[in-house]
């Protein structure tokens, strides 16, 4: 019995249990927090069930052993596992992964774990001597080269998506495989204090404090910042002068053209509709939602400018694969028109152009041939601020807008590869 390891690991197990207090429901439904939980969660199974041998020491306890030591190695198997899924979620948020990644990982990891569990009950349960014959040493071995080629793996995904981690952050996240593995081979060479599972606990509170909280307390800022933005983008859509001359323009229809107020209600109701759904939508859409959008807007200022207003619209983009954030286009569109178009007294021509560069981006266009004006001297609205502000956060995409008076303005769009489904 040895009642000083035996604390020291139910000390450890309660200061991870202290760390699992810390995510509440809201982490948790981010996947990677989930992945992290998870890894808490089997330290906590695993430093119970070494502070378990330690305390009941002893042949009498033999059976109780290798049932603790079967928990021992299944939750490292595991731990490592879930740390995998925890570094390709992160990755995920911003780069892609190879899907054969994940049951790579599993097959390494299950085997590592069964390697130790079969050596484990060859010599407890069926008497099989480590000294009679070799089958041990190669489980042994074996098992300790998946755990290596896992740990090599980790190490060569976050060096090859160290942009999207941040290198500070590759240092802080390899911690956790490393320093478990140099204590282990302090501990067999040197030490002898068996400290290598308690070593656990130091990575994970590195990470926790100084990788997770701030990424969490990011992630909320962002979502705080998302609310603000589509609180912003619903009292955009429903100015009150733009209803008002709506509304004006369908009671002038009333008498007369019946048929033609009726459909301009038709339209103005799903005008509304669509505006309600964007706020809904805290993630990215498919661009033939926008363009739906768009199509009734243009079709109730139609009613309202005539002949002066003319579109012009290309895709060259599956619509149902290009994402971009609700009502991204729109609102260029509406610029187009309100400051561009009908402050010229002929009228003039939007084109709106869809398309896919060479290197994989989405490029949507809006351009007008309006009165243009010279961005030097000109403060940008709160609409183009809400776009630009919503396509940084929802998908890392990008506004630009180039005029010059008396020729027209260009507002286009740009969204990285990733938030498509091309290939």
């Amino acid at each position: 019995m040895n009642l000083p390891i035996g604390f020291s690991l139910l000390l450890c197990s309660a200061a991870t249990v202290v760390l699992m207090v810390g995510f509440n429901r809201s982490m948790l439904k981010r996947k990677r927090s989930a992945m992290f939980f998870r890894m808490l969660l089997f330290s906590v199974v695993i430093y119970l069930a070494e502070a378990e041998t330690q305390f009941s020491a002893g042949s009498q306890y033999q059976k109780l052993h290798t049932v603790m030591y079967l928990l021992i190695y299944t939750g490292m198997g595991l731990l490592l596992f879930f740390y995998a899924l925890y570094l390709i979620a992160i990755i995920e948020e911003t780069e892609s992964v190879l899907d054969i990644l994940k049951p790579v990982l599993a097959i390494l990891c299950v085997g590592s774990s069964a390697g130790w569990s079969i050596r484990l009950l060859r010599i407890q349960v069926f008497g099989i001597q480590e000294t009679a014959e070799p089958m041990s040493e190669i489980l042994a071995v074996i098992s300790s080269g998946f755990t290596i080629i896992v740990v090599v793996m980790f190490v060569i995904l976050l060096v090859l998506h160290r942009r999207a981690v941040g290198m500070t952050n590759v240092f802080i996240l390899l911690s956790f495989p490393l320093i478990p593995i140099v204590v282990f081979i302090l501990d067999y060479l040197f030490i002898n204090a068996q400290i290598s599972i308690r070593s656990i606990l130091l990575p994970e509170i590195l990470i926790y404090t100084r990788y997770h909280l701030e990424t969490e307390r990011k992630l909320e800022q962002k979502e705080t910042d998302l609310l603000k933005s589509e609180v912003r983008l619903m009292t955009g859509r429903m100015r009150p002068h733009y209803l008002y001359n709506v509304l004006s323009s369908i009671y002038y229809l009333c008498d007369r053209d019946p048929q033609q107020a009726k459909e301009a209600i038709s339209l103005f109701s799903d005008y509304l509709r669509e505006t309600m759904d964007a706020m809904k939508h805290q993630e990215l859409v498919p661009l033939s939602w926008e363009r739906q959008a768009i199509q009734n807007y243009l079709l109730l200022e139609k009613m309202r400018y005539g002949n002066k207003l003319h579109v012009e619209a290309r895709s060259d983009l599956d619509d149902e694969d290009a994402l971009i954030p609700p009502l991204s286009v729109q609102p260029l569109v509406e610029n187009a028109i309100r400051h561009g178009l009908t402050r010229k007294k002929e009228g003039g021509l939007i084109t709106i152009i869809a398309e896919q560069s060479p290197g994989g981006e989405i490029k949507i266009s809006v351009c007008d041939n309006g009165i243009g004006f010279d961005p030097a001297l000109t403060e940008e609205g709160e609409g183009l601020l809400n776009v630009r502000e919503r396509l940084r956060m929802l998908c890392d995409g990008k506004l630009t807008i180039k005029s010059m008076p008396g020729e027209g303005t260009t507002a286009v769009i740009t969204l990285p590869q990733k938030h498509s489904n091309f290939n």
